[in-house]
């Protein structure tokens, strides 16, 4: 870096940084700009008519604040649906706590590679001690003659894998 804060990098290169989130970008109006050229573009309107349109101000704990509002009334006495862009007062919260929570894991059953052998029974050979890995080709191999009836959960585990 230069003296007096200044970079060593060119104007598109800042552009660039900016993009990626590199650099902070400090334009405080900047996301609502693009929301605001974006309605536009749908409704094949200027930027200025957008802002005459939608512009409110509302009042806040922190006094009034300007922002982007849309108002639908509806029938039968239900209050009326608003949406809002802005108008909240973005400032550090000194006295904020923070709790983490856990995510919740939807199951608990392991994965059936490591589920398996930890039942100590091999459901192809039968045995309980010396459990040995078979390998088979495919689901079709299971079915030839000879060979005992698989259980019926094995059934109905290797039709939902197969889609049937």
């Amino acid at each position: 870096m230069a003296a007096g804060g200044a970079t060593d990098l060119s104007p598109a290169q800042i552009a660039n940084a900016k993009e990626l989130g590199l650099i902070p970008v400090k334009a405080p109006g900047f996301h609502e700009t693009s929301l605001l050229k974006t309605l536009a573009g749908k409704h094949h309107s200027t930027v200025t008519k957008m802002v005459r349109t939608y512009k409110a101000t509302i009042e806040t704990p922190d006094g009034p604040r300007a922002c982007l509002q849309v108002t639908v009334e509806r029938d039968g006495g239900r209050k009326p649906l608003v949406a809002r862009f802005g108008g909240i007062p973005i400032r550090r919260q000194h006295t904020a706590v923070l709790t983490d929570i856990s995510p919740v894991m939807a199951s608990t059953r392991r994965n059936e590679l490591i589920h398996r052998p930890l039942t100590e029974y091999c459901g192809l050979c039968e045995a309980r001690v010396r459990l040995a890995v078979h390998h088979i080709r495919k689901l079709a191999d299971l079915n030839q003659p000879g060979r005992r009836e698989r259980p019926a959960t094995q059934r109905v585990d290797s039709m939902q894998k197969n889609g049937r």
